[in-house]
């Protein structure tokens, strides 16, 4: 897992030679991509404190994609995923040049891809709670579902129609710890979504790639045609919220 070094990046040769040895021994290697820009605005609350420490723009100028260590900097603001599983370190290109999106290297895009095949699973971040994701984790990872109790007064909306929740849940969960919590209203600036977009070209076409195929492997599931299917871009919940 690449978050156990939070910003570690594939061009570390530990971290391949780790999932050869892994995958050798019969290992399932999966991880979960989120939509780039909402990544981008979860990190400046997490890390960053929000408008009340700094201001949108000030929050992108800090991006950091260093490499130093053991990663890529988990400051990275910028094509953060295409630069995690391109598969290699060294200078990246420059700013404004044919083939060159936010400094990295169009032919990154496609490197990134082929090392995302090499996974068992590639997950969409926004599409985890979905009952046809929980079924495919368990006929590979051998648990059953079942229904629990969880009282409502528990969750964020008070008004779930039971006092039950499918375990394992996949439910979206705020990380422990950070400096801020997004305000539900809160929006970025127009200017502000125009630089995220700018600085994650790269990532934005990675992500609806990997969604892309995620949305097949949700088709071939038995829940479809009674959940429903999520659509590109939105988290996917019930109709019933629960």
């Amino acid at each position: 897992r690449t978050s156990q070094v939070e910003g570690a990046s594939f061009a570390d040769p530990r971290w391949v030679a780790g999932a050869k040895s892994w995958a050798s021994r019969g290992a399932w290697l999966v991880t979960v991509l989120r939509e780039p820009s909402s990544r981008v605005w979860s990190r400046y609350f997490y890390d960053g404190g929000g408008p009340a420490a700094k201001t949108e723009a000030a929050w992108l100028e800090s991006s950091n994609c260093g490499g130093g260590g053991r990663g890529i900097g988990n400051r990275c603001l910028s094509n953060y995923y295409v630069r995690t599983f391109r598969g290699r370190g060294g200078a990246d290109c420059d700013a404004g040049a044919d083939g060159c999106e936010a400094g990295v290297p169009r032919s990154d895009l496609k490197s990134a891809k082929a090392l995302l095949e090499a996974f068992d699973d590639v997950l969409v971040s926004e599409w985890l709670s979905h009952p046809s994701t929980s079924e495919r984790l368990a006929k590979k990872l051998c648990f059953v579902p079942t229904l629990r109790d969880f009282p409502r007064s528990k969750r964020p909306n008070k008004k779930a129609a039971v006092d039950a929740i499918v375990s394992p849940s996949f439910l979206v969960k705020r990380a422990p710890g950070g400096k801020a919590r997004r305000p539900a209203d809160w929006e970025p600036s127009d200017e502000a979504r125009r630089r995220v977009a700018e600085l994650n070209t790269l990532d934005a076409e990675l992500y609806k790639w990997a969604a892309a195929n995620e949305l097949e492997r949700l088709k071939a599931t038995s829940f479809d045609d009674a959940a429903g299917l999520p659509r590109f871009g939105e988290t996917w919940r019930m109709a019933v919220e629960f």
